[in-house]
């Protein structure tokens, strides 16, 4: 009697190389997905912490203002996009913008009165005037891949002001947030068209 044979024949060891790369192609898969998914809950975290903290920056300044100065549209934007409020003797102008091929963003411009050109003679003209008066920041980290980008919502000012006779006025923030123009491009950062929507309504101190 011949040798019985022992270990596995070709077509066995293809069969369960096979197995294992299909196995393998299912896992890689599961975890790619799941890494999506992390990075997309941390993506909207980002979005939703940046959101608030803005929020609560500007509601803080506008309830701490003494006066509404003016709130208009800068430039050609559609939206009024620009709030001026005076505090202490400091004009605090914030304003949304849009840069061509960057991040939308909400800068800070805080100046006095010394710094105000001979040339601006209103009040509207502090909010409409596109050059800066006094040195200027932003809100948001502007970083095209780490940051976000704030944008009108398509629908409403981004500031608006309700003034009442007797009452302190209103001043209602609506913008939206979405990933920055060059870290939306995967699909665990897509937030869609739209981003989330951010709103406050806060009242003026001082009123106007």
């Amino acid at each position: 009697m011949g040798k019985k044979q022992s270990g596995f024949t070709l077509i066995e060891i293809l069969v369960v190389i096979l197995i294992l790369g299909i196995l393998g192609f299912i896992f890689s898969d599961i975890l790619t997905q799941v890494l999506r998914g992390q990075n997309k809950v941390g993506t909207v975290a980002k979005i939703k912490e940046t959101g608030q903290l803005v929020l609560d920056t500007l509601s803080g300044e506008i309830r701490n203002g003494e006066e509404v100065i003016c709130v208009d549209k800068s430039g050609s934007s559609i939206y009024k996009d620009t709030l001026v409020v005076f505090k202490r003797g400091i004009y605090s102008q914030f304003r949304l913008s849009t840069p061509a091929d960057e991040n939308g963003r909400i800068t800070r411009d805080d100046f006095s009165a010394d710094d105000v050109p001979d040339g601006v003679i209103s009040d509207s003209q502090l909010c409409t005037s596109t050059v800066p008066f006094g040195s200027v920041g932003t809100l948001t980290n502007t970083d095209p891949m780490s940051g976000v980008s704030l944008v009108p919502d398509g629908i409403s000012d981004v500031f608006s002001q309700n003034t009442k006779p007797g009452f302190s006025d209103t001043i209602t923030v609506k913008f939206r947030i979405l990933p920055g123009v060059q870290g939306g491009n995967t699909p665990e950062a897509d937030m869609g068209a739209d981003g989330v929507l951010f709103t406050t309504t806060a009242q003026v101190k001082g009123g106007k």
